[in-house]
């Protein structure tokens, strides 16, 4: 049995198609010597600051250099904090039995950095130790997907390409984690309340938020100057018409 992971439903169900898993099961299909299931895209994240031992807002606590960084389940806002995403908990769970059941996994996340960190997250975290091929197409038509299907490429051969998204992805907590928590402290807040901004009382700084600010400027200038230049265009336009 060979087991086939997409990025998401549609896709494996265009690839299910042209191999023959058609039949319809909780959380994948079948057929045809295949079991076909699917992400929801990152069902994996890096753990937050309370897996190493952070429960708070502090000077003492930073920087946060968490020794190796640990996996978890993709978090929803929860009453009391935050939890697992119990639809992420469901679809990692039947992905589990899927490989279990097969001898080596077709990985057709999409072609790409992101693609690939999907699927290696979600392989580390299950402890996974099937071998896997990649699935590597740019174009979901029957022609490129049976191309790819006989053209699949050695896992290995993408080992760079996820130790740089990776690499990414941990840099992108280190940076965001930390300066969020810098800014926070330096505000007068000691509270720990994630890295959203808390318009309430003004105090818990966002460092998402001081990076999104000067792109909001650069788009708003972007569009001023664009609506200039139609402007132009418009007038030189209509003088030309009056000529």
């Amino acid at each position: 049995m060979i087991a086939l992971i997409a990025e998401k439903p549609s896709v494996s169900k265009d690839i299910a198609r042209i191999i023959g898993a058609t039949g319809r099961n909780d959380g994948y299909l079948s057929g045809n010597g295949y079991m076909v299931t699917w992400a929801f895209g990152h069902l994996i994240q890096l753990a937050m600051p309370e897996a190493y031992g952070v429960a708070n807002f502090r000077r003492e606590s930073l920087p946060i250099l968490p020794p190796d960084f640990q996996l978890i389940p993709r978090q929803v806002k929860a009453e009391k904090g935050y939890k697992a995403d119990p639809g992420v908990l469901k679809q990692l769970k039947v992905i589990k039995e899927v490989f279990d059941q097969c001898d080596r996994i077709i990985v057709a996340t999409d072609a790409g950095r992101e693609g690939e960190l999907i699927f290696r997250y979600i392989f580390h975290y299950l402890n996974c130790r099937k071998p896997f091929v990649r699935l590597w197409i740019s174009s979901l038509t029957d022609k490129a997907i049976r191309e790819g299907l006989d053209n699949l490429q050695p896992g290995e051969r993408y080992d760079n390409l996820y130790l740089s998204a990776k690499s990414r992805s941990e840099a992108d907590w280190l940076i965001g984690i930390n300066a969020t928590q810098a800014l926070s402290v330096a505000a007068g807040q000691g509270v720990f309340q994630r890295y959203k901004l808390s318009r309430r009382d003004g105090l818990h700084w966002s460092f998402a938020r001081c990076l999104q600010l000067p792109d909001e400027a650069l788009l708003a200038r972007w569009n001023k100057q664009r609506a200039a230049q139609l402007e132009r265009l418009k007038n030189r336009a209509e003088k030309s018409a009056e000529n």
